[in-house]
């Protein structure tokens, strides 16, 4: 749309009124951005001049303004075109934003590598559009439920109302149970899936009750010994932190609150030609970009390998932890985000060897903390207190606890770990909040133990990786082509 309205116009004006309350939009001074409408998207005033002929694209002119609603209206009252200070900003490719962002900057992000160019084939995670029928925490009571679910009869919004979802247009509740009755075994189409950053859950995957299977790469995420990067390809948040791992086929939302999240499995098992997967595997990377960047590193590149390989070789693994790093780091972060706000994540490919071997290394503690595969899992940090039944009741926190009834928590959490954040989900909140009226039991306490111990390494690691880049030249210096630092 941006693109064509440089081409219809001669010169635009863009005033930013702000107030995008979906994201938790903060002015300049910190204060809560509000809306001159009551609407959660943010707003901005474009004025277009036309005069023909035109020649070439249209300049553009931007402004911004700030603060309450209040002081958005009188400005609007008080002034006009004439009278506002505009900046002349000039949009380029792909997205033709309508915001001051430096040449240098965009073209420092077009030099990098794209997600879905470094991993070709992706795909979005699956959309139930039922989850209470077919996602549970136990795979046994998962069969169980879709076996009586087969077998129920009486009228169709009674059974809705039993199975915790809703009516749907393109959903035949008969139909679907006829086709649940060929099954032999209720237990076979269960797959382990991740449904949010460190819960994974059981899914019954099925075409007669589940809406999109993300096929075909949730084929590829069967049986857990893959490895896959899990990200999204657009960011409502003030900040970007949609990022994480997973060994199996995953939620649409499982990366993000509010947006679409995509799969890019590491591995791709091609079809032998038949319904079974064959076992051999080849990497789901672009050879082209991974052969420069093994040359610039003055190593060699060996894509055909499942481990982790030499420190003379640029692997799979690795390629894919010193990606998973740069996800991680703080300054890149903030340094990209009016791009990964509306793009797929794009990666700088350093020549330096030294800085490539410690950001893959650090980025493979990351992987093997959000897999929960790390031993410094088991270290914990928290304690479990008070007496009584261990009922997720209400949760709060205080004094360094997370209270999950009146008597009962999990003392010793540091604040940050607490407000620690991925994909706009609250982690620490999050996990206790899904399972409001359950009984924990002594496993889903040490899962809480180890996601704790799993976000305060987290935000230990971002810190290392920061100071590595900075080491190394910092931004953009630490990723320069060889000879133009």
């Amino acid at each position: 749309m941006r693109d064509s309205l440089l081409e219809t116009f001669c010169s635009i004006w863009v005033v930013d009124l702000h107030g995008h309350l979906a994201k938790g939009e903060l002015g300049p001074e910190g204060l809560q951005e509000e809306n001159v409408f009551d609407i959660l998207q943010g707003v901005a005033l474009l004025l277009g001049s036309r005069v023909l002929p035109r020649r070439g694209d249209a300049m553009v002119f931007q402004a911004d303004r700030y603060g309450s609603r209040t002081r958005k209206y009188d400005f609007l009252q008080s002034n006009s075109r004439a009278s506002t200070i505009f900046l002349q900003i000039k949009p380029s490719r792909p997205f033709y934003l309508f915001v001051p962002q430096g040449a240098d900057l965009a073209q420092e992000w077009q030099h990098c590598i794209g997600l879905a160019n470094l991993f070709p084939r992706n795909s979005a995670g699956i959309i139930t559009a039922r989850d209470g029928l077919v996602i549970a925490e136990d795979d046994r009571e998962l069969a169980q439920r879709l076996e009586r679910f087969s077998k129920a009869s009486g009228d169709d919004d009674s059974i809705y109302e039993e199975f915790g979802f809703s009516k749907s247009k393109r959903f035949d509740l008969r139909e679907a149970q006829g086709e649940l009755r060929k099954i032999k075994s209720f237990s076979g189409p269960i797959r382990k899936m991740l449904h949010r950053p460190f819960d994974e859950r059981f899914i019954f995957f099925h075409p007669s009750v589940v809406w999109s299977l993300s096929r075909p790469m949730a084929a590829q995420m069967i049986g857990g010994d893959n490895l896959a990067l899990v990200a999204t390809r657009q960011v409502t948040r003030p900040q970007f932190e949609h990022a994480f791992v997973s060994r199996h086929i995953i939620e649409i939302k499982s990366c993000s609150h509010d947006r679409n999240t995509q799969i890019f499995p590491l591995f791709i098992r091609e079809s032998d030609g038949g319904l079974e997967i064959s076992s051999a595997a080849t990497a789901n990377l672009n050879q082209e970009p991974l052969a420069e960047f093994a040359k610039n590193l003055g190593i060699k590149l060996k894509i055909g390998t499942c481990e982790l390989g030499e420190d003379n070789e640029l692997t799979p693994r690795r390629a894919f932890s010193y990606a998973y790093a740069l996800l991680y780091s703080p300054s890149y972060r903030d340094r990209y985000f009016e791009f990964l706000r509306s793009d797929f994540p794009r990666l700088p490919l350093t020549s330096s060897l030294d800085l490539f071997r410690a950001l893959a290394e650090l980025g493979g503690e990351l992987v093997a903390l959000h897999l929960m595969e790390s031993p410094k899992l088991d270290k914990h940090l928290t304690q479990f207190v008070g007496k009584g039944g261990n009922e997720v009741v209400k949760v709060r926190y205080e004094n360094e606890t997370v209270w999950i009834n009146s008597a009962q928590g999990f003392r010793g959490v540091p604040e940050n770990v607490w407000n620690f954040h991925i994909g706009g989900y609250q982690v620490c909140q999050k996990w206790l909040k899904d399972r409001k009226g359950r009984t924990l039991t002594a496993d889903d306490i040490a899962h809480y133990h180890r996601i704790v111990v799993a976000l305060a390494e987290t935000i230990r690691l971002m810190a290392e990786i920061d100071n590595v880049i900075e080491s190394h030249g910092g931004w953009p210096g630490a990723f320069a082509a060889k000879g133009s630092k």
